[in-house]
């Protein structure tokens, strides 16, 4: 009956079976078995784990138990079944493989990292060909800093399965926290992950007249509490409503009140989430979208295949993401001069730069923030230096700077913390790792601490604790540092040659401390020991930072707002002139 399809009535027949003789494993397995092919793991597991007291030889009776915890999400005991089918000589290298990945995710959560890549490892021994495994491993290394292995194991992800767009953003992503890098090489990778994605232009229905309001669309992936939500605020709220009818595209997976603030500062919001790429794009096109704006790059639940679909005349990235996006359907990025400078990284896009007058992005700080405290170091004794960056951005050439500054300020400490890590406390492997580092670089590691995760108001508290920010090299902070001038604490940053690398600069510029930045590590180092022993000086900058911040450009949501309206009105007429063909 079960070979014919007919599993109700085989069902049935286990039941009455089992009615009749409570011990028969057979017919606990087979009703075990029929409740996982009908999707429903509970019953399957009631009934297999039944089968399994009665004899706990059948392998495949253990396949299909790891199999129904599979189904139910509950990975470690799926590992565990399913290991023991293997022994039995049932093997379920597909299940066996993804219950692997699962669990190792939920060590990643925990920040047992080791352990989550030691799992990572023995579902590549069953499946040695699983992209998205070799794709998870490389996440990980990623995340631990070590973005060369990280880099051969997405790469080996992409090749073994070259359609799947995801893989080759989380490729393209990783590219960024590689230091020895020249930024030419970034952008061609950039390149070569997405330059076969590029399609013509469509047969657009929206009217070619230059100064008629326009339809913008905003896509993002992350319309909540997430560092974007400190920035898109700015524009969706600010907007001139005569001139600008706004749309949102969220792909957003986690909603929460964030998400219903941007969602009612939107005139038409559209969830697009469980749409593919096709769908998508026939959404905006049916909207009628003028101008299509991209916040997300290749970060995760970015869409590139949505751009690729040239769904609007005109396609813009708006960063967010740090470098160009490769993607031959986006037209234009905004920036600023400071981020990108004139004549110097146009070559480094595969979009039209589009330079704002001022900042390329516009702060909208908590509404709910700690008053500006006096200078910590006034009470301490001694200078607290922190570090609010992401794990992934901290390289071995951060740390050999901070030690170089600790060294040379006597009893001064250096804390770790960061708000979006989505982990309780530092993982131990990353504790461990920079402990090791700064002993050999004779720095005692007593005078690093270690703050965990916390609510955004105490995180803010935490901030306000330090005297001076240090920000990460090639990949500078963004949230972060912009949290950390609005609570009076002034960082130091090291800028290169490429917008990843100028974020800081472009702060800092804005709120005049563009002496704060350097060029070299060497001046980095320098312009840190110097401010430090400046104590005056630094509690002068602390106390006048957050008004400094509040009258710039970095928080005038108005100013930039009309900025980037401003842009987005000369690449509409440019669009328009195309299409009226030569005079």
């Amino acid at each position: 009956m079960i070979a014919r399809g007919r599993h109700a009535e085989a069902l049935v027949r286990c039941e009455e079976r089992l009615a009749v003789d409570a011990a028969d494993a057979f017919a606990a397995a087979s009703a075990g078995a029929l409740y996982l092919a009908a999707g429903d793991g509970t019953r399957a597991i009631n009934y297999l784990r039944r089968a399994l007291h009665l004899d706990a030889r059948p392998g495949g009776v253990w396949g299909n138990l790891g199999t129904a915890y599979l189904l139910e999400g509950r990975f470690g005991r799926a590992v565990r079944m399913l290991a023991r089918a293997r022994r039995l000589g049932a093997a379920y290298p597909a299940e066996f493989t993804a219950a692997c990945r699962g669990r190792a995710a939920e060590l990643f959560g925990a920040g047992r990292r080791a352990a989550a890549a030691r799992l990572l490892f023995r579902a590549l021994s069953e499946g040695p060909d699983d992209a998205l495994t070799w794709s998870n491993l490389g996440a990980l290394y990623g995340s631990v800093g070590k973005v060369r292995a990280g880099i051969r194991c997405m790469r080996r992800a992409v090749l073994l399965c070259p359609e799947n767009l995801g893989f080759r953003s989380n490729l393209a992503v990783i590219s960024n926290y590689q230091a020895d890098w020249t930024p030419e090489r970034v952008r061609d990778w950039h390149l070569e992950l997405f330059s076969d994605l590029g399609r013509p232009p469509g047969d657009y229905r929206n009217s070619p007249a230059p100064d008629r309001p326009l339809r913008v669309g905003y896509f993002s992936a992350d319309f909540r509490f997430r560092p974007p939500a400190f920035f898109l605020p700015s524009l969706l709220g600010s907007h001139d409503r005569s001139r600008f009818v706004i749309f949102c595209y969220s792909n957003t997976q986690y909603q929460d009140e964030y998400t219903m603030r941007m969602r009612n500062q939107s005139d038409h919001w559209r969830d697009i989430l469980g749409l593919d790429d096709e769908r998508a794009a026939e959404m905006v096109r049916e909207d009628r979208i003028d101008i299509l704006v991209d916040r997300t790059g290749h970060f995760e639940r970015g869409r590139p295949g949505l751009f690729a679909e040239r769904p609007a005349p005109v396609q813009v990235s708006l960063p967010g993401y740090p470098s160009t996006t490769g993607v031959p359907g986006i037209d234009y990025r905004l920036t600023d001069p400071y981020a990108d400078p004139a004549g110097e990284t146009e070559h480094l896009h595969s979009e039209t730069v589009v330079r704002l007058p001022n900042c390329f992005a516009c702060y909208s700080p908590a509404a709910r923030s700690p008053g500006i405290s006096p200078l910590p170091a006034l009470q301490n004794g001694y200078v607290t230096f922190g570090c609010f960056q992401k794990r992934d951005k901290i390289n071995a050439g951060d740390l050999r700077a901070w030690a170089r500054i600790l060294q040379a300020v006597p009893e001064s400490r250096l804390v770790f913390h960061h708000l979006f890590s989505g982990l309780a406390e530092t993982p131990a492997e990353f504790r461990r790792a920079v402990d090791r580092y700064l002993r050999r670089l004779r720095v005692d590691g007593g005078r690093v601490h270690w703050a965990g995760r916390r609510p955004h108001f105490e995180h803010l508290e935490a901030v306000a604790r330090v005297d001076i920010a240090l920000d990460t090299y090639p990949y500078n902070g963004m949230t972060t540092t912009c949290e950390c001038l609005w609570m009076g604490v002034p960082v130091v940053s090291r800028r290169g040659r490429a917008h990843v690398s100028r974020v800081g600069f472009s702060y800092l510029s804005n709120v005049g401390l563009a002496d704060w930045t350097a060029a070299s590590e060497d001046e980095y180092v320098e312009v840190a020991i110097q401010r430090a022993r400046d104590l005056p000086a630094l509690a002068a900058v602390r106390a006048d930072l957050r008004s400094t911040m509040a009258n710039s450009a970095l928080t005038d949501a108005a100013g930039y707002t009309r900025a980037v309206e401003a842009a987005y009105q000369w690449m509409w007429r440019v669009w328009c002139s195309s299409r009226q063909g030569p005079a």
